[in-house]
């Protein structure tokens, strides 16, 4: 068995490169955002299409029983505050 030292793989490369490293860096970002560019565009022409389960107008019923339970809460967040003031002031 060969020393560990010596595996092809394990040697450390040269830092000769063609381009320097930030170079390197900055053509992979332009190219990911390149191909994110290209994703959407295929994404606009053929997209999902339209969504029919967008959503609905309310009923008067809901809009009804909604301003009741908003005035509900309305009530017992000013029942509460008025609560708290009250124990300060003692």
């Amino acid at each position: 068995m060969a020393p560990i030292a010596t595996l092809p793989h394990l040697v450390k490369r040269d830092d000769d490169y063609a381009i320097p490293p930030f170079a390197i860096i900055l053509l992979i970002m332009v190219g990911s955002a390149l191909l994110v560019c290209c994703g959407f565009a295929i994404h606009s022409v053929y997209g999902f299409g339209e969504d029919t389960t967008g959503i609905k107008p309310m009923s008067n019923e809901q809009e009804e029983y909604m301003n009741e339970v908003r005035a509900r809460n309305l009530e017992a967040l000013m029942y509460e505050g008025a609560k708290g003031r009250a124990e300060r002031r003692t």
